[in-house]
């Protein structure tokens, strides 16, 4: 559908944001050597791309009409579990393969975008009375 098609272009355009800002401060961090600097980089990338993200996928994507204070919140709550999953299954991937963190985040973050597309659908974004019909 149109929705998906412009949802995922926006998501290629986001991904690009995220795994820039992702690839700063893991070589920031990681030279630093600070412990979980894979997580850390991961929420401090997803602060920056969320924040535009919300904006985008609000308007754009979704056509919502909803409160920006109502479906903003729903919105962090997904971004911050969002990030932790990325963050966590990153992490755990690049200690088991020792491969590049940033390929490897964008592995994860490929398989996310679906989860997340579906929340924002059905939850974040949904018409008003679609979320608790579950219509």
């Amino acid at each position: 559908s149109q929705v998906i098609l412009i949802s995922s272009l926006n998501k290629g355009v986001l991904n690009s944001y995220d795994i820039v800002f992702f690839s700063v401060f893991v070589a920031i961090l990681g030279r630093a050597q600070m412990e979980a600097y894979i997580v850390v980089s991961t929420y401090m990338a997803k602060v920056l791309s969320c924040t535009y993200s919300f904006f985008v996928n609000r308007k754009l994507v979704f056509h919502s009409s909803e409160k920006v204070g109502y479906s903003g919140w729903k919105y962090l709550l997904l971004c911050v579990v969002q990030a932790s999953l990325s963050g966590f299954i990153t992490d755990r991937l690049f200690l088991c393969l020792h491969y590049n963190e940033v390929l490897l985040k964008i592995l994860v973050d490929s398989v996310l975008f679906f989860l997340s597309f579906t929340v924002q659908q059905k939850w974040v974004f949904a018409k008003t009375g679609e979320s608790e019909n579950g219509n």
